[in-house]
């Protein structure tokens, strides 16, 4: 594989997880699966995106590799933050007591 490939895979991966973030705080968000026609909107997306992505670095004065890894990381935490905001909190039993 050559070196232009190599890049080009590893920015398809980074959109490919880009979405797969992006859908799971839609899981989170509405607690249902997405739809048929949602996940090939989605498939569709990711399809355009990835195709695009070396266009776009190629323009980008920025390490857009990044921008994608950023974002990843901020649909994660918003997806862990909705879902314990909708989990119960989990008490000991020691605690428990010492609060009756």
């Amino acid at each position: 594989m050559s070196e232009s490939q190599t890049i080009a895979v590893k920015r398809n991966d980074a959109v490919t997880s880009l979405v797969t973030s992006g859908e799971s705080v839609f899981r989170s968000i509405t607690d249902k699966d997405m739809s048929e026609n949602q996940q090939k909107v989605s498939n569709g997306i990711t399809s355009t995106a990835g195709g695009l992505s070396p266009a776009l670095a190629a323009c980008a004065s920025f390490d857009l590799a990044g921008v994608f890894s950023g974002t990843k990381q901020v649909f994660n935490g918003q997806t862990l933050t909705i879902t314990s905001a909708r989990t119960e909190p989990v008490t000991d039993s020691a605690d428990a007591a010492d609060a009756s």
